[in-house]
Formats: C-alpha cells, sequence, structure tokens
C-alpha cells in the first residue's frame, strides 16, 4: 500500500514541478505582454461601442481611441516603462485597473480637449445619463417616482444610507462598466488558462515526458521512488514561495504575484519618504493606480504624501525587475530540487532511432494533467503527504 502512495506522492511531485515552470513562465508572460491592460482596453473599447443614443463614440476608431486615451492618462497609467517593438510599450502604458470614478473624470478631461470636440456632447450625455434600474429600486424602496424626484427628507431615516448608496451608482455609465468589468475578468481568466494549456503542450512535447513511463518508474525503482516522496515537503514550501497563499486557480496565481509587487512597492514608497506614522502597511494592492489612492488615504503629511507617490514608480520599476529575477532564480530552484532526485525536468527524453508513436499518447497525457496548472497538483500533493503517516503506521512490514 505505501508502494503505491509514495508512487502517487513521487508523480505529483513531478507534476508540480513541471507546473511550477509553467505558472512561473505564465506569471512572465503576462507581466510582459500587460495582459491585464490590454484586456481592460478591449473591455472599455467594446463598451463605448455599444453604448447607446453615441452613434459617434459607438465607430469602432472614436472608441478605440478614447478607451486608449483612458487608459494611458497620467491619473491611472501604470507606465513604467522605455522599450521596444512600439507595440509592446504601448501595452505596457496601459493602466490595469480603473474605478468607475477615474473613469468619470478622465472622460471629462478628455472631453474639454479640442481633439474631442466632435464627441464633446456625447460623452457629456453618458456621464449625465441616469440608470433606469437605480431609478425603478429607489423607486421601490422610497415610493417615490424617479430618482430626482426622491428628496432625502421625505425619506425614512433608515434608508437614507441606501438611498445614498443608489445615487452614488446611479449612473448608466457605471452600470455599463459594471457589466463589462465582468467580461474583462472573464477574458483575462480564458488567456491565463490559454498561457498555461500552451505551455504545458509545448513542455510535454519538447522535454517528451512520458507519464507512462514515470509511473512504472516510480513504482518499479523502489530508491527513485523514495528520492522523489521526501523531496514533497521541499516542493510545498517552493510553491507556496512562487503562489499567493490560498491560491485555487491559474488567474489568482498571476493576479497574486503582481499584487505582492505593488503592496511591497507602496510600503517601501511610503518607508523611503519617511511616513512613519502610517498606521498599518498596505496590503492588497493590485494596481498603481490602487497604490496611488491608498498613499492619498493613509499618509497625512503633505510633503511625505508627495514624496511617496514621486518614488512609487521606481519602486514598482525595481520590484517588477525583483520579480523576475526571483521568479527565475525560484524556476532554477525547481529544477535543483527534482535533479538532486534523480529527475531532470528539462531532460530531453525523445530518444533517436527509437519509434515516436508509441510515447506520444503518454506525452499528450502529460500535456493534459499538466494543464490542470499547479494549484491543482499542489493541493493534491499535501493531502498525499499528510496521508502518508497514516498509510505507513498501518503498513505491513512484509509488504513491499
Amino acid at each position: 500500500m505505501l508502494a503505491y502512495l509514495d508512487t502517487l506522492i513521487g508523480f505529483a511531485v513531478v507534476m508540480l514541478g513541471a507546473s511550477l515552470l509553467i505558472t512561473i513562465l505564465t506569471q512572465m508572460a503576462s507581466a510582459l505582454f500587460s495582459h491585464r491592460g490590454a484586456n481592460l482596453l478591449w473591455g472599455l473599447e467594446t463598451m463605448f461601442q455599444h453604448v447607446p443614443n453615441c452613434p459617434l463614440l459607438n465607430e469602432v476608431d472614436n472608441a478605440r481611441k478614447l478607451a486608449k486615451d483612458v487608459l494611458t492618462h497620467p491619473l491611472i497609467s501604470d507606465s513604467i516603462f522605455s522599450v521596444k517593438p512600439e507595440w509592446l510599450a504601448d501595452r505596457l502604458r496601459l493602466a490595469t485597473a480603473v474605478s468607475p470614478e477615474e473613469l468619470a473624470t478622465i472622460l471629462k478631461c478628455l472631453a474639454a480637449k479640442a481633439e474631442y470636440r466632435t464627441l464633446a456632447q456625447e460623452i457629456t450625455h453618458l456621464l449625465a445619463s441616469r440608470n433606469p434600474s437605480a431609478d425603478r429600486q429607489i423607486e421601490l424602496l422610497t415610493g417615490a417616482a424617479p430618482l430626482v424626484n426622491a428628496e432625502l427628507p421625505q425619506v425614512a431615516p433608515l434608508v437614507v444610507d441606501t438611498v445614498n448608496s443608489m445615487r452614488d451608482k446611479a449612473g448608466e455609465l457605471e452600470a455599463w462598466f459594471a457589466a463589462t468589468m465582468d467580461r474583462v475578468s472573464s477574458r483575462f481568466t480564458t488567456y491565463a488558462r490559454v498561457w498555461t494549456i500552451l505551455f504545458a503542450f509545448v513542455f510535454a512535447g519538447v522535454t517528451g515526458m512520458n507519464t507512462f513511463a514515470l509511473f512504472g518508474d516510480l513504482y518499479s525503482h523502489g530508491d527513485f521512488r523514495q528520492q522523489m516522496a521526501g523531496t514533497g515537503p521541499q516542493m510545498i514550501e517552493l510553491t507556496k514561495k512562487v503562489m499567493p497563499e490560498g491560491a485555487k486557480t491559474m488567474q489568482e496565481a498571476v493576479q497574486g504575484a503582481m499584487t505582492e509587487v505593488y503592496t511591497a512597492a507602496v510600503n517601501r514608497a511610503v518607508k523611503s519618504a519617511g511616513s512613519a506614522a502610517v498606521a498599518q502597511a498596505a496590503d492588497g494592492i493590485k494596481t498603481e493606480a490602487d497604490g496611488k489612492a491608498w498613499i492619498a488615504k493613509n499618509v497625512a503629511d503633505t510633503k511625505q504624501r508627495s514624496d511617496a507617490l514621486a518614488a512609487l514608480g521606481p519602486e514598482i520599476a525595481a520590484g517588477s525587475k525583483s520579480f523576475l529575477e526571483e521568479r527565475t532564480k525560484d524556476a532554477a530552484q525547481v529544477r535543483s530540487i527534482l535533479t538532486s532526485s534523480s529527475f531532470d525536468v528539462l531532460d530531453v527524453r525523445w530518444k533517436k532511432g527509437t519509434p515516436v508513436g508509441p510515447e506520444i499518447p503518454g506525452v499528450l497525457a502529460t500535456a493534459a494533467l499538466l494543464s490542470l496548472g499547479a494549484p491543482f497538483w499542489f493541493n493534491l500533493l499535501k493531502s498525499l503527504t499528510n496521508l502518508r503517516p497514516l498509510v505507513a503506521t498501518k503498513q505491513d512490514p512484509d509488504a513491499k
């Protein structure tokens, strides 16, 4: 029984090691190609193309230009790079997040510019349009007719806060924005998934790792099996470093990694500005815009706040560079752990002069299993490792 369990643990260790390499590549690809910013650009462009009663804004070129100008506006742009080729530099200048309030503010600024003279009226109309859904909610809650007629003195004190909350989200722009962000999130998830599957099949195809052969080697060779099972704790600890705690999907692993970069950058920027009076450290900062908002809210001293905001961009750039370097070291450590157990995860296992056909099913199985993602193999390995002591205590000493 223990031999079967150790075989599964050893197999999970190998799959987790390979999946970590794929996770690291996915994190790097997402950061390099700015998928969050590109998907947000797509979302805003699509929204502008479909908002009602704005025929000029619905035109593809106008919608694309407005969306790009919004996400590269200095108020929210995450631009910290100056790179080539130009298309990549453009993607890296895109903000990776924008709030409804920021969107409304930026649209007002853009509408005042001469280049948006032809679209200014439609942008102003969009910003002023009320959301019929919010009107109906307030009408049902207060008995008042449209939102503009709901005077707070007429509303019972217990529902004042509710009405105010609805008013804050009463704009049609906010309603469209909320729906668009749901689509953007789904699209980013799809991109992360596509990268994972792509890297899984490339990895399996290049290395020729055969699931069936690996299972056979682990079960047939006791020393190899014990070595691989013994590296389980090391692989679990390394995974905790590569993947944010609690990440259950590749999307969470990718987003969580960048959240750590931005959060650390904000704390360093605040510290460098001498803001010792901040009550608590920043936490859960997902974008540069979030970081700026946190500093503006939590750093009371005007000079220290200005210094912290000025230091944030360079700190994010330094953090991003450090992140890539750290992930490169993590990838090397993954290989080192497995190599020390007599399994080089990057070794090419295709044998010259032997038929390729019989190997293909096992290689395809490896690709399919790797596409499940590191979170899956991490949780499986933890469960198997926790189970092993219980099985070992019941193991028949004469058993294989």
